[in-house]
């Protein structure tokens, strides 16, 4: 499966060591430039610097250019724009509950915990609480 990623699933994902489930969960993740260089600032300085705006603009972009099977973004305007163009996005959460149903992990609930504290990741009680609960936790 080949998909296009936003920066912030790479990004939180890789503030927690745990980057390795989306390669596992996906044959190819392709991503824009502007997401490449938020991804080298996030590792050369302990976070992102740059805007957010041009990197969902590219990979918004780039999905519909090369037809990939789904976006992974978080944000929510950029999440409705990739809608509108008919594009098939998700977001971390659903990342974490597809790496759960295929095995890749065996709990997400610590890693929602490890993102809320350690990468500042944002997630309502609530979607949350809908999360663990669509993994079986």
């Amino acid at each position: 499966m080949i998909v296009v990623s936003d920066t912030s699933p790479i990004s939180n994902l890789l503030l927690i060591g745990r980057l390795d489930i989306l390669h596992r969960l996906y044959q190819e993740i392709i991503i824009p430039p502007a997401v490449h260089s938020e991804v080298i600032a996030l590792k050369s300085l302990g976070k992102s610097t740059v805007e957010y705006t041009s990197a969902e603009c590219e990979a918004i972009a780039l999905a519909i250019e090369i037809g990939c099977e789904w976006l992974l973004m978080d944000e929510r305007r950029g999440t409705r724009i990739a809608r509108e163009h008919g594009l098939r996005t998700i977001g971390l959460a659903g990342v974490l509950i597809e790496a759960k149903r295929k095995n890749v992990v065996s709990e997400i609930g610590p890693l929602l915990t490890d993102l809320k504290s350690n990468a500042g990741f944002w997630l309502g009680e609530r979607l949350e609480a809908t999360v663990l609960l669509k993994a079986g936790e």
